[in-house]
């Protein structure tokens, strides 16, 4: 009997280094049979008032407000009801980006910016109270009033846009670029990256910059450009504040991969891991 004894405690000791660091997660689907508008969404985004906005490919945007769904469409104002960019200013306007222009929400309507802009918004950021920058299949664009049209700067066309300080970065098809005190600059990159098309562009919590690209792996920047990865996925970044535990931060990761094909961490060394 106490060998038995003895043998149930050395299993049950062996198991409890593998219960410890389980965190439960739950999660629950929310679909068309929610209120959702569309199965497909594209964009994200949480609002300083705690609403949940989704962009959606042809079905408008949804509004969560955690306890049921609100949707807009063209018929509320929207210019296009298939939605590519989500983005909040300081002022708490919402900038909502379509494959048929900008518009903007007040929390009351939505207004469309001059029909002269009905190009397809890809992304869109601030760096000011009254500047609007948006990359577009047209090229980058700055928006300053009501009553002018956006003012096109360059690279057609302009994917993904990360304001850092005074210097905008740019996910271009040629790899990236940043315009900085009103000149636009391309900097000394790989010849694989400068010819590739990036889709996102991120500065994690150790101020690297991380650069996605579609198809050809994910560059890291911390004065130069190197490749950590590559499998021919289209990656995106998200920082740790937003998505990473606890458990796993304190192990020194300091942000989230996603790609196409796989999820993947990041630790202090800079080499990817799958999870």
């Amino acid at each position: 009997m106490r060998t038995k004894a003895k043998y149930r405690l050395f299993l049950i000791l062996l198991a409890i280094p593998l219960w410890l660091p389980a965190q439960p997660f739950n999660f629950r689907n929310y679909s068309v049979q929610e209120g959702l508008a569309q199965s497909r969404v594209n964009t994200l985004l949480e609002d300083s008032r705690g609403y949940i906005w989704m962009g959606t490919e042809g079905g408008g945007l949804s509004r969560y407000d955690g306890r049921r769904f609100q949707t807009f469409t063209s018929r509320d104002g929207l210019p296009g009801n298939y939605i590519t960019a989500l983005y909040e200013s300081a002022d708490g306007l919402l900038w909502i980006g379509t494959q048929n222009g900008l518009c903007r929400y007040d929390g009351l309507s939505f207004r469309t910016l001059p029909p002269a802009f009905s190009a397809e918004v890809h992304a869109i950021t601030s760096s000011g109270p009254d500047t609007i920058w948006i990359a577009s299949s047209t090229g980058l664009f700055i928006y300053t009033t009501d009553t002018i049209p956006p003012e096109p700067i360059g690279e057609r066309p302009a994917y993904c846009l990360l304001k850092e300080g005074q210097r905008i970065w740019i996910g271009t098809d040629n790899g990236t670029a940043w315009l900085e005190k009103g000149q636009l600059v391309r900097p000394e990159m790989p010849a694989a990256l400068a010819q590739a098309q990036v889709r996102s562009i991120t500065q994690d919590s150790l101020g690297q910059f991380w650069i996605g690209t579609y198809g050809h792996g994910l560059y890291r920047y911390d004065g130069q450009f190197r490749l950590v990865y590559q499998n021919g996925c289209s990656p995106s970044w998200r920082t740790p504040s937003a998505t990473a535990s606890p458990r796993r931060a304190k192990k020194g990761i300091s942000g989230w991969l996603f790609s196409e094909k796989a999820l993947f961490w990041r630790s202090l060394s800079g080499i990817p891991a799958s999870a």
